[in-house]
């Protein structure tokens, strides 16, 4: 049964999606990923998982809004192979240029239990949902991306049930984080460009999922009982593969990527 979105679900979507963006790969047309936004004391990033940026490659981010803007110079650029995350610095003015939130230090979860379910929100850009055209302009050609987002509800899978079969890499214990990622998981299909976004729902057995890596794995903590409410979307982790014949999503705690940017975790 298709779950109805409510007003609710929607704030949070929107929440994650304005922090959002997506990295295009220049280099290898066929690469690329999402990335999330973050500003730590006053620096700008971009995090994301190594493989999405890799080294020497062409690398842009989309502004938001936008079908052929980007931001494309960084103050720095940073990889960890072994958990698999990088990060892009910005200079505030290209920071401002993409449009959209922040996630600020208090929206980041540094620690939480490994061995429970925590529902969690995915937000990404899959390559499938990207259409691409060109034009010519005065003898130069453009070429205009149209993005879609995705989105769905989902939740952790703890720790005892984590996979040992098909990992790309080896287990790092304390930087995992897996997500329930099958064919049973709902999904909402977002257009990007709209002010009020069109929603197609569906299933992620329809989908491929490569695009997604780089994005958000956030934390939905949502006090329902509360008459005033806002958004709580913590971020949890980055996303950085999925087995989709396992029906699962592997990404590395936020934690890592803070250590990453040269920031304390505790």
């Amino acid at each position: 049964m298709t779950k109805q979105l409510d007003h609710e679900d929607w704030a949070i979507i929107d929440h994650t999606r304005e922090r959002t963006v997506r990295i295009l790969d220049f280099t290898n047309k066929s690469e690329g990923g999402t990335g999330v936004k973050i500003r730590l004391k006053e620096r700008y990033f971009i995090a994301t998982a190594a493989h999405v940026i890799p080294d020497s490659h062409d690398i842009r981010v989309l502004v938001r809004g936008s079908e052929n803007r980007f931001v494309c110079q960084f103050i720095d650029w940073k990889t960890d192979k072994e958990v698999d995350i990088g990060l892009l610095e910005l200079c505030p003015d290209d920071a401002e240029s993409l449009g959209g939130e922040f996630v600020e230090d208090s929206g980041i979860v540094i620690d939480f239990p490994l061995d429970e379910k925590w529902s969690v929100l995915l937000c990404g850009y899959p390559g499938q949902l990207i259409g691409i055209s060109e034009q010519r302009k005065e003898n130069v050609r453009e070429r205009s991306f149209d993005f879609r987002s995705m989105a769905c509800f989902t939740g952790t899978i703890p720790r005892n049930e984590w996979p040992t079969e098909s990992v790309s890499r080896p287990l790092a214990q304390d930087a995992e984080l897996f997500v329930r990622f099958d064919s049973d998981v709902e999904l909402e299909q977002i257009d990007f460009r709209e002010p009020t976004p069109r929603l197609k729902q569906a299933h992620l057995g329809t989908y491929e999922p490569a695009g997604m890596s780089g994005g958000g794995i956030w934390g939905d903590s949502r006090p329902r009982e509360d008459k005033l409410w806002t958004p709580e979307t913590p971020l949890l982790g980055i996303a950085t593969s999925v087995h989709k014949k396992g029906g699962w999503m592997r990404g590395t705690r936020i934690a890592h990527w803070v250590k990453l940017a040269g920031f304390p975790t505790s």
